[in-house]
């Protein structure tokens, strides 16, 4: 994934509602297998963050490997 790829990534996370943010969390928590995916847990970090630094995330998501992380943000996008 190019980087402008990252940052379509994390600008469509931030330009999300509050509501649409509610609804994306409901729907993934009504899906048992994925109330812990790493895809929700990567979510919730772009979420919370004011600009897109691949090192703070590799940081924060300590279990996830900077190979997983390319694959991870596609399925999140």
């Amino acid at each position: 994934m190019s980087k402008a790829n990252n940052n379509k990534l994390f600008n469509l996370i931030r330009t999300l509602t509050k509501a649409e943010k509610r609804h994306f969390r409901l729907y993934v928590q009504r899906l048992a297998i994925n109330q812990e995916g790493l895809y929700v847990r990567l979510f919730n970090v772009l979420e919370k963050m004011d600009s897109y630094d691949e090192s703070i995330l590799l940081k924060k998501l300590t279990n996830i490997k900077k190979k997983q992380l390319a694959n991870l943000k596609r399925h999140l996008y």
